[in-house]
């Protein structure tokens, strides 16, 4: 295999090491700043909530339905569970799921590209902060853990030549405890078994995955009833847009292309340095991809022309709902794609594409800047998690009894998080809501809440509005306006038969409550 050798003694040792991860503190300083006063992605809340409920010793599957495997709400339960203040959570709970693939994407550098200088290798692990910040990722999102897995599983598979049957098992493993993670994870197994060349190859691979699978199916007792319930509420939220369904995503595709010359201006004042950088890395791919094959390395083509497909595959899903996040799950293909690169021809000629490519991203910014503000702009004024949420939390916190029951139907479910309650409604879907709904989740004799969202402000989330605001059982307690947000507060009364009790004497705060 040609390698370039680099002539620039900077580039190893202490001092590329050094110069490298300070651009990688950088990149993740950008990073702080985006998640306290950039765009707030009502995610977060989501998948905090549910970690909220494992910390309380809930078990998904069996005192609530997730529609998403519950490893990622298992590992961030454990500090939720040490006690750590949930707005420092709320913060820095995304940035260690940054900072642990930066470091991951390190040793992926040095494991399958050994030849290559720390300087290369930590400027790699800078475009992780940099691609969460032009994407989304500014938040607690599931794609970080598929991304941290999908790592993890280049790691322990290393060079495709030299891997034998263990590192086959544990890349299975790995890839396991990405579907774990979100079922989209399984993707990241195909270039793994388009390696596969022996037979005890292949039956590692499936071993390694089916393993930590196995031991999901174990815990629930061998009752497939819980997971086939959550592959059917998933589907339902596949489908609840405006394409008719997970199954007409070719009419979605071509709904995009025809909507491209509108949509792309959008999609550039999101994330203009990102999508160069993506034009880049792929441009590099096919390019390596295309000498690979003339020079008859057919297992390294291989490997890359995987690589390059599970990237589309990714990006495809993105187009189901069309969330910036979704992109976040392309960084372990072009992390093998890059590798691959440098690998094969060498620091010095990877370092000048690389910096060809950033100047490229800088100078479309500069010259897209004066007909888009919003890009350089995006940090002048507080975030919305500081100038709407925490007050809002505060607010409810402040009004809802400690031992009171909360239905939660509006979009903002960090609003529970941070106030230290854990909703009532723990069969989570997406409506439409009714007010027997809330007498299913919180049977007559509790104090009862309910958080809404406005009529007409989030489609079917607002029909809970539209249920209370006609009933007499319930009144309206507070209500919460921002530019596009509107959420109620309402409180069952002693309207509904076997409640009075419960309604006159509610509990005093700081008693026995359902938080943690």
């Amino acid at each position: 295999m040609r390698r370039e050798v680099s002539g620039n003694p900077r580039e190893g040792g202490v001092f590329g090491a050094a110069l490298g991860a300070l651009a990688f503190a950088a990149a993740v300083g950008l990073l702080c700043v985006d998640v306290v006063r950039g765009i707030w992605d009502h995610d977060a809340g989501f998948f905090l909530q549910q970690a909220a409920m494992v910390a309380a010793g809930l078990r998904p599957y069996v005192d609530f339905s997730p529609f998403y495997p519950p490893l990622m709400a298992s590992v961030n339960a454990l500090p939720i569970w040490l006690g750590i203040e949930r707005y420092l959570l709320v913060t820095w709970l995304p940035i260690a799921w940054v900072v642990a693939i930066g470091a991951l994407t390190v040793a992926c550098g040095r494991r399958l590209a050994p030849g290559s200088s720390p300087l290369l290798t930590w400027f790699l692990a800078a475009g992780y902060p940099l691609l969460a910040v032009e994407f989304g990722g500014n938040h607690v999102t599931l794609e970080h853990a598929v991304v941290l897995c999908g790592l993890l599983a280049l790691l322990a598979f290393g060079p495709p030549r030299r891997a034998g049957a263990l590192a086959f098992a544990a890349a299975g493993f790995a890839g396991g405890l990405a579907v774990l993670s979100k079922q989209v994870g399984v993707l990241l197994l195909l270039p793994f078994a388009f390696q596969v060349r022996r037979g005890s190859h292949g039956a590692s691979l499936l071993l390694g995955f089916a393993a930590p699978l196995f031991g999901l199916v174990a815990w629930l007792g061998f009752d497939g009833g819980p997971l086939l319930s959550s592959g059917a509420q998933l589907a339902s939220y596949v489908s609840h847009d405006g394409t008719g369904g997970w199954w007409s995503i070719l009419r979605h595709l071509k709904a995009q292309v025809l909507a491209l010359p509108v949509s792309l201006p959008a999609e550039f004042r999101r994330a203009t340095l990102g999508l160069v950088g993506l034009v880049g890395s792929i441009t590099a791919g096919l390019w390596l991809l295309g000498r690979l094959r003339e020079d008859g390395a057919r297992r390294e083509s291989v490997w890359v022309g995987s690589w390059l497909a599970v990237f589309g595959l990714l990006l495809a899903t993105r187009l189901v709902k069309d969330f910036p996040h979704y992109t976040l799950n392309c960084w372990v293909p072009l992390v093998a794609l890059w590798l691959a690169f440098l690998a094969r021809y060498g620091p010095s000629r990877t370092f000048r594409l690389w910096g060809m490519t950033l100047g490229l991203g800088v100078g479309v910014v500069i010259l897209h800047a004066p007909w888009n503000p919003a890009y350089t702009r995006r940090f002048e004024q507080p975030g919305t998690l500081e100038t709407w949420i925490l007050p809002l939390a505060a607010e409810v916190d402040r009004l809802v009894p400690a031992g009171a029951a909360v239905v939660d139907a509006q979009p903002e479910n960090v609003v529970l998080f941070l106030a230290r309650r854990l909703p009532a409604n723990r069969d989570w879907s997406l409506g439409p809501f009714g007010i027997a709904d809330v007498e299913r989740w919180v049977p007559p004799g509790r104090p009862c809440y309910v958080l809404t969202t406005h009529i007409g402000d989030q489609g079917s989330l607002a029909s809970m509005d539209i249920a209370l605001r006609g009933s007499s059982r319930y009144r309206l307690e507070h209500e919460w306006k921002a530019p596009g947000r509107h959420i109620g507060l309402y409180r069952r009364t002693l309207g509904l038969p076997g409640n009075r009790a419960a309604a006159a004497t509610p509990p005093r705060r700081g008693s026995p409550a359902d938080t943690r």
